[in-house]
């Protein structure tokens, strides 16, 4: 399978189980739903989540799959992670608060 195939999706999970042998990969498509105790359909739709989603697998979750797939989890996205300038969120945040805590 081609990463490119999978250009459209969020996360490279399914590039990476097609890249198992098959017998390993059957397995795995029912190993991993039990081990990060979530249903089979929610597994099968994060392997699916297209790349504008706003959903984000949980970090816990994504621990366990860079551990399971030997990656860092950043190499799970097929994309850029996502990031958010969070520092420059907060200072514009921090200026609203003051001015609306200075004028009450």
């Amino acid at each position: 399978m081609n990463k490119k195939h999978h250009q459209g999706y969020k996360y490279s999970i399914l590039y990476r189980l097609q890249k198992m042998p098959y017998d390993e990969y059957k397995i795995a498509v029912n190993f991993l739903p039990a081990w990060l105790k979530i249903s089979r359909t929610t597994f099968y739709r994060w392997l699916y989540l297209p790349n504008d989603s706003h959903f984000e697998i949980p970090a816990n979750c994504m621990v366990y799959l860079s551990n399971f797939f030997e990656c860092e989890m950043k190499e799970l996205y097929l994309s850029s992670p996502p990031t958010k300038d969070i520092k420059n969120a907060f200072c514009e945040f921090k200026e609203v608060y003051y001015v609306n805590t200075l004028f009450k």
